[in-house]
């Protein structure tokens, strides 16, 4: 675990703080501004909702496979597919999240009326 200190006036605190298994590393700079921080935050969160897509909607970590080819294949299916969710998202105008939902509740309800057809007798 990494610990970036900004200009902190104590030498206590990094020792301390390596003593507990953090790597510290004291920042380069100190002249920080504000829109310099909530630049780089939000440059970040857009890998972050990226990374959560990829794991949630793509299943980027739920293939169960040992072998080197068969991870790259995976990993490979995952970009594909994270692929034709942007090409989607930028056609329909709505998040990964949404097309997802949107997706269920479609399939649901074309389940629900294959139930109820097969009930009543008109299987198709």
């Amino acid at each position: 675990m990494y610990l970036f200190l900004f200009a902190s006036g104590t030498k206590f605190l990094p020792t301390m703080l390596a003593a507990r298994g953090f790597s510290v590393w004291p920042a380069v700079t100190t002249t920080l501004t504000r829109g310099l921080i909530l630049t780089t935050y939000q440059k970040r969160w857009l890998v972050d909702v990226f990374h959560k897509s990829l794991k949630q909607n793509a299943a980027l970590g739920k293939a169960p496979v040992r072998r080197r080819v068969t991870q790259n294949n995976h990993v490979f299916a995952v970009l594909y597919a994270m692929f034709k969710l942007e090409c989607l998202k930028t056609k329909q105008h709505l998040s990964h999240f949404a097309l997802r939902a949107h997706l269920f509740l479609k399939v649901t309800r074309i389940a629900v009326d294959e139930l109820q057809a097969s009930r009543s007798g008109n299987i198709s």
